[in-house]
């Protein structure tokens, strides 16, 4: 009987919607629809001659601009529905979600590992390129040997070699997006094409710049070469960061390296992250001459600040780029109004979940369901509109130039996600 209920109020709010489209405006968190009344299951029905009382559909604060509204009509069904005498509540899909720790006594030992493993490899003395990545291994320690079933890391993006070969990791997770692309392909880091697949990409909005100061003459990557002028430049101190390897792939176009910079006298001030304050320091001091790196966020006002402008690549440069997996995207002035102009500069968002082709399709899918089931426990990037749903579907933040898992794919669209 309840199940009938709720399809029947499935069908009055989505004709709301698409009969009445002002019933349910953005930014409103209530739309109004006449001629429902009566308590779920009652007979009662209004007379011609008394004044129709009018229903009331909230949504829940995740519903609270017109893109999240207008696919509610779509995806209705699936919601939980609760009816009051004159109102229907619409929440965000249950889908299997559990308590932020699972009862038993066993998820309680495993949380605590987690918690020593997650400080263990977050101690700000390890260096970048040290301990400092994880595995997270599903499967059953009730024999005299563990055996692990599911195993998802975190690490630099040639991990894609060992997922590929099957060899104790399913699923990995990589910065950004566009060395996995450099996997699918076969190029850059990687020989031959990899069998892997996205499940999920991580909502991050990012990009790579090349800073240089105007006093150094440099206007372009050949003129680095060409003046060999003694950059004092700051990168990263882990030599197999993803930015070092785009710095390799882009000054191979001009024939010279990082390491060159040091042979003409110049020096490499490495940090950590990208809000190390051994770089934000240094801009502050006027010590640097360039930098290099993403992260953008908490340096590139700083550097702007310091003098330091981008570099914008040429044409063919961006074209060989892009057949590596870096995309040419606009570094906005909105966004960072030191900036003299928009810029076009390589794209660095997207953190993909990835996975052999050869996975399971129904675990991919309970991945993302899982996902979605514990979406409320994961740290989402600021400003990115961070939902499980959103890592199915490209984005300016989730950009997506490898196919989706077909378990994923086949989630994400019962899911509505492409709505």
């Amino acid at each position: 009987m309840q199940q009938t209920v709720w399809r029947a109020v499935a069908f009055i709010a989505m004709a709301a919607i698409v009969v009445f489209p002002g019933a349910a405006e953005a930014g409103s968190r209530s739309g109004q629809i006449s001629g429902v009344s009566g308590q779920a299951g009652s007979k009662t029905t209004a007379s011609k001659n008394q004044p129709k009382p009018k229903t009331t559909i909230k949504f829940s604060p995740e519903y609270q601009n017109a893109n999240q509204i207008g696919k509610f009509a779509e995806v209705i069904s699936t919601r939980r529905v609760a009816i009051g005498s004159s109102h229907i509540h619409l929440h965000r899909p249950e889908m299997h979600a559990m308590e932020p720790l699972p009862k038993g006594a066993n998820f309680i030992r495993a949380k605590t590992l987690w918690e020593i493993g997650l400080h263990i490899a977050g101690n700000p003395a390890t260096p970048y390129g040290g301990n400092r990545d994880m595995v997270i291994a599903v499967g059953s320690g009730s024999g005299p040997a563990f055996r692990p079933w599911l195993r998802l890391a975190t690490g630099s993006a040639i991990l894609a070699e060992q997922v590929a070969n099957g060899d104790g990791i399913e699923l990995a997770f990589v910065n950004p997006s566009a060395l996995l692309t450099q996997a699918y392909r076969g190029v850059g880091l990687f020989s031959t094409p990899l069998p892997v697949r996205i499940v999920a990409v991580y909502p991050s909005w990012d990009r790579f710049v090349f800073m240089v100061h105007p006093r150094t003459g440099i206007r372009s990557l050949a003129d680095i070469k060409a003046k060999r002028y003694p950059l004092r430049v700051s990168v990263r101190e882990d030599p197999t960061h993803s930015t070092h390897v785009l710095i390799d792939q882009a000054f191979a176009l001009h024939g010279f390296a990082l390491k060159d910079i040091e042979s003409w006298g110049g020096r490499l001030l490495l940090c950590g992250g990208p809000s190390d304050p051994r770089r934000l320091e240094a801009l502050a001091r006027d010590e640097l001459d360039a930098v290099f790196d993403e992260g953008i966020k908490v340096w590139l006002d700083e550097a702007l600040a310091a003098g330091l402008s981008p570099i914008e690549l040429e044409a063919t440069e961006f074209a060989t780029m892009a057949r590596l997996g870096w995309r040419k995207v606009c570094l906005p002035k909105a966004r960072f109004p030191r900036l003299q102009q928009d810029i076009d500069t390589l794209d660095f968002s997207g953190w993909p979940i990835y996975a052999n082709a050869s996975l399971p399709e129904q675990v991919a899918y309970d991945i993302c369901g899982a996902l979605a089931a514990r979406e409320a426990e994961i740290p989402w990037e600021k400003g990115t509109g961070g939902t499980a749903l959103h890592m199915g579907r490209e984005s300016e933040s989730t950009p997506m130039d490898v196919p989706l898992h077909p378990g994923a794919e086949r989630w994400y669209r019962e899911h509505g996600a492409n709505s």
